[in-house]
Formats: C-alpha cells, structure tokens, sequence
C-alpha cells in the first residue's frame, strides 16, 4: 500500500487509539458534554426518528428556540450521521456521541497534514507532528465540547482551499472553502466563526506572499484581486446558505442571559496572560484551561531550542525564515488577544471593534494557533536532524551539553516555582485533580500513587527524563537522530505524558462504562418534563424535573433574558426570595410559573397590562372561562404549535407562558392576530366574546416551506 495511504488511515484512528478510555466506553466526558451538547442531539434524534422535527423546545425553562440553538447544531450536516446511526441500530448513546465527537479530531488531523504538506517539509517529520498536535491538551480539552471540535476541524481544510487557490486549482479550492467554510458556520459553536476572521485574514496574505515569493508566481495587484475573486466566492455563497440560520442564531442570543450583556468586565473576565503562556508551555496544571496549548516537555524542549538557534544557524533558507518570522507575529497577536483585559491591544480591540465586545473567555482563540505551533514544531524536528543535534553549521560553536543543560536549569526553575506555590488553574483544582484522585481509588496500587503525580509533579519527572535523553544523545549515541525510531521514540514518549491528562480531563465525576444500547423514551420523558416547572432547579430550591434527555433545563444562564429578570423579581442570585415578600405573592408567583401541584401553563384574563404578577394571577382567577381542550392541547403539545379552544362570556386575553421570539405566530379563527408580550417575554392574544379558536405557530423563516409541506 501507498505510504501516503498508510499515513492517512493512521491519522483517522490515531485520535481514537490515543484516547482509547473514551473511545472504548470506559470512561465519558462530562461538563457540557453530556448536560448539554448529548441532550440537545438526543432530543432532535429521538423525535425526528417518529418523522416529527422539533423546532421548539418548550421544556427549556420557559421555552427556547431549538433549531436557532447554537447548542443543537441542527443543521450542521455531518452531525446527522449519528441519526442515521438511530435509523440502523434504534439507538443513540452517549457513546455513539463519543465517538463521532472524537472523529473530529480525526478530521483535523486529515486538513493539517495536507496543509503542510503545501511547504514541502518531510512527510515523516510532517506525519508525526500532527500526530502529537493531536495528543496536546488544547485539542482534547475542547471534546467537552462537541460542537468546537467540529468547528475548528475545518480550520486546517479551509486554509488548504485558500492555498489551493494560488495553485489555480480552482474546483479544488471552491469545494474545500465552500463545505469547510459551511461546516464551521454551522457546527454550533460561536466563538470559533468570530474567531475564524482573525486566522483567514491573516492566512490569505500569509499565503499570497509565500506563493509570490518562493513559488515563482507572479506578482502585481492583478493576480492577487484574481486571487481574492477565486476565494470570495466560496466563502460568500458558504455565508449566503447559513445566513437563514445565523440570523435566527443572533435572534437568540439578542434574548440571552449571559450573550446579550456588551461590558468589558463581561468581555475580559477570562485571561490567557504570559504567566499562563509559559506555564501552558512547563507545567499546564498552572495555565488557564481554557488556552492551554500544552505539547509535553520534549516538544517543548525541541520548539524552544530551535527558536534559540534559529538565527545562529548559517544556511536559512529565505523560506523557513518567511515561516518562521511570520508564525511568531501570528503568536504573538493571538497570545496578545488571549490576554484580553491584560493586553493593551486588546483594550484597543475591544474599543474599536463591536464583535469582540460580544465574547468573552477569549484564551479560547488559542486554538487559532494549533495549526502554527504544529508548523513550528514540523521545523523544529527538521532543524534537529538537519543540524545533527545543533553541531554542525552554526554561526558560532558551542557546548551542546551546556546549552541544554540551561535551558533544562531554567525551565525547572519555573516549573518549581509553579509548583512551591501551589499555583494552580481553579479548573484544575475542582476537576481534573479529582479525576486523578477517583481513578486511583479504583485501580489501587501502585495506580493510586502513579496518578497522584499527575498533579503537576509528571512535568518535573518528565522533565528529569527528558535532561536523560537529552545527555545520553549528545554523548553516547548522537547516531540516534538520524534514525527514523527518533520520530516514534518521540511521539511515544510525548503521548505517554500527556496520556491521562489528555483522557482525564473533563471525564465524568465517576468512571463507568457508557451504555452502548441507551434507549430513551423520549416521549414520555417529555410529558414528564412539560408538566413541570419552568423554573431553573437552582432557583427558590425547587426540585425541576430532571431526566436523561432534558438536563438542559437547569442552566440558567443560557436562559432568556426577560424571563429571568421576572424571576429576579422575586429571587436573589444566591436562589433565596427577597425579603418582605408576602404569603400571597409566594403563592401567586409559584401557581404562575407551576411550582405547584396545578401547574398551569394556559391563562385567561380580562387585561394583561399588569406590573405585578399578583395582579395577573387575581384577575385570572376571577375570569374563570371555559377551556374546551385545556387537557389535550398540553398532551399534544411537543413545542412547534399548540391549539387553543375555548369559550368566553366576554372579550379577554390568552395567554401561554412559553417564552416569545420573533418566529412565533399566532393565530385567531383562522385570521393571523399580533402576539403580544406578557410582562416583557410570555406569548398573549386578545380574543373575543363567543367560542374561540386559537393557534400558536413556531414558524423559523428558513423552514416555512419545509414548515408548511409537512404540516
């Protein structure tokens, strides 16, 4: 078989052997993973499979759109295999969801290596780079959340099309923009399309200069507008396809909790400052989970030696230095805006440019550098054999043994300063550590006091054995950087350091076996939940009914915005009542929301221009009209449209606590009639003396053909 072929089919399973704990079921991912990302796709699979297509999840706290849910990634193509998974084996499990997480690592390895490929390196060298960027704990880190590994994935295939472009091949270049351009708007996650602009920008003049300046290609502001033209088009038409759905994204997200709120104490209250730069590089358990680009201590050790001999080395090539200079620039604005409030160009940024005031945990963007640092990585190895270990073809000659030996002093320095000062991320401190705690419990020794290390000592040990190999090279057996063993050598024992750090973090507070054949009862859950209240489970302690399919309800702060500062009326942010709330508004507040026995969702009252929900809960109960269908209009009830019958004495208003959005429509005996708002977020009609015939229709713009075929 081809070695190329070879190469590829590793770099597809690479992912799911190195993270054997998770891709065989032993382990599962927690945090969002499963409480929020597994419960959306369940919930759309599940009831797509009896042919009907959720649009609406009116068990979401008081109601929130589905299908504009960035969470839900519904129309994210490639995440519609695993409903054909369903169709084929009538299940769809947490680990299925695993699974197709894990391949989108798997696709990123695919887009890396064909990307650098385009710089002509050693295919080896190039082969066993990706493979460790794959290991790092960036890249692992974010399969907690789906919907990011699916989205950065197409970073490397996107770059690849913009080359491709240069190259005149064009097809090529429209399909890989195109669908990878597609694919990342759509994967659901935000912060990683916001992101993208700073990576493709970059990339298209990175890209154009390196062409025109070691490609033979020829210059002048004709072929780069041509250049441009063949590139524009791709991303436009990717745009113009997803714009129905970002739309109604931004909609959304207008009437959320904690995506509407444009500060700066909201934009920087997450940092990525050099502290955690250097600690991300010696010892991770310091750095800022949410940014740490951590490679092990050998990759470390090959990166900084290489940036430290790079310009002492006589024979640059203008190429490699081109790479080299312009990758440090890249690093050094994206380590910059990672930093967010400690950096002033992000305080510039943030001032100038209205997105970034939008976004907050912004050492997220550190992902943008993967595709970089596996770059500089690539010739980092290359430089290593090529210079045979830093010996020949220097400016200057030098002690090899004392040149590592300093830089193994000072590393070792800052990983014990790290590490007497118990200086350690607060993510960490409440969830990795524990993990390392629990799986020494029940592997038991000598487990227990292997994983104890993991604690932030392996850095130092791995650093220790590193200095080892490193004198062991240089004086016994230097022959051993020719070897192509180096390579597997190397990534073996980068693999190892990171491997439980890797598998661990964000796992599941207990270790299990996932449930291969998880069957849901998706309906019946669903009829549970809807009888509820739609209040948060953290709110005034009231039990919110909870199941596998409907974790969602509890966050809070995903939540509508409206909805909860009527909440917030009654409820301090520690979950108490306000004091000098009396008995009755207790009780009017709990029959309003269903956080009683009654739970009623359906109110009829003669006004709703009340402040107060007193007011409104008084004046429904006097109304007192007959409901002709109450009972089976909730049964029927699975979020896109509900049916309300009913027969009034005099002119009145329904109203349907569910929260509203800008796609609900409603409708009057048959004629279309203005929703009103209910204290700033419920859905009200005025109706009418005489039997009335009521309809409310969740009608998404993108779907009104779909909408109206199928129903």
């Amino acid at each position: 078989m081809d070695k190329n072929k070879v190469r590829i089919i590793i770099l597809v399973i690479w992912p799911f052997l190195y993270l054997f704990p998770l891709s065989s079921g032993f382990i599962s991912m927690g945090n969002d993973f499963d409480a929020i990302y597994f419960s959306y796709k369940k919930y759309i699979f599940e009831f797509s499979e009896d042919n009907y297509i959720p649009l609406w999840n009116p068990v979401e706290g008081a109601g929130y759109s589905l299908v504009y849910n960035p969470f839900a990634s519904f129309f994210y193509l490639p995440s519609w295999i695993n409903f054909i998974l369903l169709k084929i084996k009538g299940t769809f499990s947490l680990y299925d969801y695993l699974l197709y997480t894990i391949s989108g690592l798997s696709i990123f390895n695919i887009g890396l290596y064909y990307w650098l490929k385009r710089f002509s390196f050693n295919l080896n060298q190039t082969f066993f780079s990706v493979l460790i960027i794959s290991c790092g704990l960036l890249t692992t880190g974010f399969l907690k959340f789906p919907n990011a590994v699916h989205s950065f994935a197409w970073f490397p295939i996107i770059m690849l099309g913009i080359d491709n472009a240069l190259n005149k091949k064009i097809k090529n270049s429209f399909i890989l923009i195109f669908f990878g351009f597609t694919f990342l708007l759509t994967a659901g996650y935000p912060y990683f399309v916001a992101y993208s602009v700073f990576l493709f920008a970059f990339y298209i003049f990175f890209s154009y200069f390196y062409a025109i300046s070691f490609e033979n290609y020829e210059r002048g502001i004709k072929f780069f507008l041509k250049f441009i033209i063949i590139i524009f088009f791709p991303f436009f038409l990717g745009l113009i396809l997803s714009s129905p759905w970002l739309l109604g994204v931004k909609e959304i997200l207008d009437l959320t909790v904690d995506r509407n709120v444009i500060s700066y104490e909201f934009s920087t209250q997450h940092k990525f400052n050099l502290e955690h730069v250097i600690a991300s590089w010696i010892y991770p358990v310091a750095s800022n989970t949410a940014g740490r680009y951590s490679l092990g201590i050998l990759t470390t050790i090959f990166i900084i030696s290489y940036l430290l001999t790079f310009f002492i080395y006589k024979k640059k090539d203008k190429r490699e230095l081109y790479l080299f200079s312009t990758s440090i620039i890249f690093l050094i604005f994206i380590n910059s805006m990672a930093a967010s409030g400690d950096s002033m160009l992000f305080n510039f940024m943030w001032k100038e440019i209205d997105f970034i005031q939008q976004l907050r945990t912004w050492p997220r963007i550190n992902i943008l550098l993967i595709p970089f640092i596996c770059l500089f990585l690539t010739l980092s190895i290359n430089h290593l054999i090529r210079t045979n270990f830093l010996k020949d073809n220097l400016t200057f000659k030098f002690n090899n043994l004392l040149f590592f030996t300093l830089i193994f002093l000072v590393i070792l320095i800052g990983q014990l300063y790290f590490y007497l000062n118990d200086i350690q991320s607060s993510y960490w401190e409440i969830w990795q550590k524990k993990r390392f705690e629990f799986a020494g419990e029940i592997l038991g020794f000598p487990f227990k006091n292997i994983l104890n290390l993991f604690n932030g000592e392996i850095h130092i040990i791995f650093l220790l054995l590193t200095s080892l190999i490193v004198i062991y090279i240089i004086k016994f057996n230097e022959s051993f950087l020719k070897n192509k063993f180096l390579l597997l050598f190397f990534l073996l024992f980068t693999s190892i350091e990171l491997f439980t750090i890797s598998n661990l973090q964000w796992s599941l507070h207990k270790w299990k076996t996932v449930n291969t054949e998880e069957k849901i009862d998706i309906k019946s859950d669903f009829t549970n939940a809807i009888n509820k209240s739609r209040i948060s489970s953290y709110v005034y302690g009231n039990e919110f009914f909870r199941s596998k399919a409907f974790q969602i309800n509890n966050f809070e702060s995903w939540g509508n915005d409206n909805h909860n500062k009527i909440i917030r009326k009654y409820i301090k942010l520690n979950n108490y009542l306000k004091p000098n709330i009396s008995e009755e508004s207790i009780k009017n507040f709990n029959y309003f929301f269903g956080m009683d026995n009654i739970n009623k969702r359906i109110f009829i009252t003669k006004n709703i221009n009340y402040d107060e929900i007193d007011g409104f809960v008084n004046d429904s109960l006097n109304f007192n009209p007959n409901i002709l269908n109450y009972k089976d209009s909730l049964n029927n009830y699975y979020g896109n449209e509900i049916s309300i019958n009913l027969e009034l004495k005099e002119d009145g208003w329904v109203s349907f606590i569910d929260n509203y959005d800008p796609f609900w429509v409603a409708y009057v005996n048959g004629k279309k009639t203005e929703i009103t708002k209910l204290f700033g977020s419920y859905k009200s009609v005025k109706v009418f003396k005489g039997i009335n015939k009521i309809k409310f229709i969740y009608k998404p713009f993108n779907f009104k053909i779909l909408y109206n075929f199928i129903y």
